[in-house]
């Protein structure tokens, strides 16, 4: 065995290689099926309510003709990828790459003063 061979199998025996991946929701996420059920014109206050539930938010337009509801959520998540090797017994060294991605997500529904939906924003 050349000793470019044994210091390689030293190597990646004596060393660290490491991955994680997360994610996650902050607040609850609004389902797109569900939005698909409000019919804008037709829908009213109590349909969006029994059908998406409470609020993030609730504001009315500087004007004061329109009210607005605003679901907010975030979707948290990212990976890691990292390897550690050991140069002497006191010394080791380790590179890492970590990616994510913090991302709002909303959808906003707007009322007329009679609380009938007229329009539906998301994004």
């Amino acid at each position: 065995m050349t000793k470019f061979a044994i210091i390689f199998t030293l190597l990646i025996y004596g060393s660290c290689a490491n991955t994680s991946f997360s994610s996650s929701t902050v607040d609850r996420r609004i389902s797109p099926d569900n939005v698909a059920l409000l019919a804008v014109g037709e829908a009213d206050l109590t349909i969006c309510l029994d059908i998406l539930g409470a609020p993030t938010h609730v504001e009315q337009s500087e004007n004061g003709a329109e009210f607005i509801l605003s679901y907010e959520w975030w979707r948290l998540g990212g990976w890691k990828v990292g390897v550690s090797v050991p140069i002497s017994k006191a010394v080791n060294s380790s590179i890492n790459f970590t990616s994510t991605n913090n991302t709002p997500s909303f959808v906003k529904l707007i009322f007329n003063g009679d609380w009938r939906l007229i329009k539906v924003m998301q994004g």
